[in-house]
């Protein structure tokens, strides 16, 4: 059975999958061992700068990361997807998911992007500080640890549609699906799901985002809606979402359970029954809705 671990490879911690002590699998990840600096790209740590050429006078593009060329945005959401995939859209409990399944250098990403675009930057910082001593990085814990707590801004968001941190969390989850950021739309209302009033209206708009992303993007509807359980699962039209992502993916058994499933939860759900009876004819399987209709 194989198990993840952080070592040094080539002067650098590295994720493993290792079996036994064998490692078998390098992650391609790769830890930000740079200073933790406000505005820094969360990626690799270094500084962002106005696209190839000197600064402008007001120019309203994207800054770009000086080491691995990503923007805010899209470095926040390779760190969104990144998350999902541990189960949470919250930087930090991705974080300690990856450090607890033996993902140092994953966890310390995560925790990186937690201080950047997270709603609890400190706690994200004395994480990474935490982390990087695990690894190993005691002299650059020793250099972070004097920082005191910043949150950084998205400074290439669009200029009329500005942050609201303090507003309400389903206003700005739908202000990121006016901006077509769909992931950003998502990860924002998983916040919104532990809150019974707000609740309904965070998984209409997960369905929206799973309505967009599905066919380009069937995997982080798949990781979206499956961190948004138990209430995802319990919802007819998300449960019929699962299995479209999962048809999207060719997976047509786990289709067909969240096909099933669905059909329980909303017996008459016709575009279900439908793509069931496709499903069930692809896969050479006696159709359940002529052998047991309701």
């Amino acid at each position: 059975m194989s198990t993840w671990v952080t070592r040094w490879v080539n002067g650098e911690p590295r994720d493993l999958k290792v079996v036994g002590d064998e490692p078998i699998a390098v992650a391609t990840w790769r830890a930000p061992r740079r200073a933790l600096q406000n505005d820094a790209c969360a990626n690799c740590g270094a500084h962002r700068h106005y696209g190839s050429g000197p600064i402008r006078e007001n120019y309203d593009g994207p800054l770009i990361c000086s080491g691995c060329g990503l923007t805010d945005r899209q470095d926040q959401e390779l760190h969104v997807r990144y998350a999902l995939k541990h189960g949470s859209g919250d930087f930090l409990q991705a974080a300690r998911t990856a450090e607890r399944h033996g993902r140092k250098v994953m966890a310390l990403k995560l925790a990186t992007a937690g201080f950047h675009y997270g709603e609890e930057p400190e706690q994200a910082r004395q994480l990474r500080t935490q982390l990087l001593r695990e690894i190993g990085l005691e002299q650059l814990a020793d250099e972070e640890d004097s920082i005191q707590e910043t949150r950084p801004i998205l400074v290439d968001a669009p200029p009329q549609r500005p942050e609201h941190p303090s507003g309400p969390t389903i206003k700005r989850a739908q202000l990121r699906l006016v901006d077509n950021d769909p992931l950003g739309a998502g990860t924002i209302a998983l916040e919104a799901l532990e809150d019974e009033q707000q609740r309904d209206q965070a998984l209409e708009i997960l369905a929206d985002v799973a309505g967009r992303l599905t066919e380009d993007e069937p995997e982080e509807v798949v990781n979206l809606l499956n961190a948004a359980s138990p209430y995802s699962h319990q919802t007819p039209n998300l449960c019929f979402a699962l299995a479209r992502a999962e048809y999207a993916r060719r997976k047509y058994s786990a289709c067909r359970r969240w096909l099933l499933h669905t059909r329980r939860l909303a017996p008459t759900h016709r575009e279900a029954l439908e793509l069931l009876d496709t499903v069930e004819e692809m896969m050479n399987i006696a159709s359940t809705t002529k052998l047991f209709p309701f």
